[in-house]
């Protein structure tokens, strides 16, 4: 691959990532090649020389170069602008979270929650968080078992962090080899090893929702279920085994 192409690519990414122009994007690269005045940074660039004054005033403006007092203009070295893009756009996601946050609190008010259905079967780590919310959000006390499918690190952990604000209770039985750190540290979480054979599935008083594996696809499968006399059982027994455990792992 010729350097002419590289370093198109380079332009390309840019653009991409920093929502530059072209000419912007090129002329940041000129300037990191060494380009010593505007009609330098115009011939390494491409971009016309009655537009380099404007292009450069931008990426000024951007933090992406600054006026050196003995010459023209030098760039940001590309390590420390990552550092600020990277803490712009770490910063910008907090904003839209909280931001999501306030929004969905004001959709609640107007939300007339449906009981949840008796029966449901739902695809996808995302459908399986969501349904786990409508089944158990109401919950005074919730068992998840994690045998087998749920002893992925990032499915455990993400259905943990989504149920923990809003069970008082939430109690880990963990028959596979997966840490438990990161889970003691949430309010009302509690994980012990249970080292029994015992299914993948999340029970409260009232439902359950067990998770499975489609053998052809390799997909998640939550099944979720309420208001038969199968979740009171199974937390009964949930209940009794628990006690039976030795003191969290």
């Amino acid at each position: 691959m010729s350097q002419d192409v590289d370093l198109e690519t380079l332009v390309q990414r840019l653009r991409r990532l920093l929502d530059l122009t072209l000419y912007e994007a090129r002329l940041y690269i000129a300037l990191l090649q060494g380009a010593k005045d505007p009609k330098d940074a115009s011939v390494k660039s491409g971009v016309p020389l009655p537009r380099i004054y404007d292009v450069i005033k931008v990426l000024e403006a951007k933090g992406m170069a600054y006026r050196d007092p003995n010459g023209w203009y030098v760039p940001v070295s590309p390590s420390s602008l990552a550092v600020t893009m990277i803490a712009r756009l770490e910063e910008e996601s907090r904003r839209k979270a909280r931001e999501m946050e306030q929004l969905s609190r004001e959709l609640e008010s107007l939300f007339e929650r449906p009981r949840p259905a008796p029966m449901t079967v739902v695809r996808e780590l995302h459908n399986v968080i969501a349904t786990a919310l409508d089944y158990f959000r109401d919950a005074d006390r919730v068992y998840i078992v994690a045998s087998s499918v749920l002893t992925s690190h990032e499915v455990l952990m993400e259905l943990v962090k989504a149920l923990a604000p809003h069970v008082p209770v939430l109690r880990v039985m963990i028959g596979g080899n997966v840490e438990s750190g990161p889970y003691m540290g949430l309010s009302g979480v509690a994980v012990k090893e249970a080292k029994v054979p015992i299914v993948d599935e999340l029970v409260s008083r009232t439902s359950v929702l067990l998770a499975l594996t489609d053998p052809s696809s390799g997909e998640l499968v939550g099944i979720a279920a309420r208001g038969s006399t199968a979740p009171s059982m199974y937390f009964s027994a949930l209940e009794r085994l628990w006690d039976s455990l030795d003191v969290g792992v």
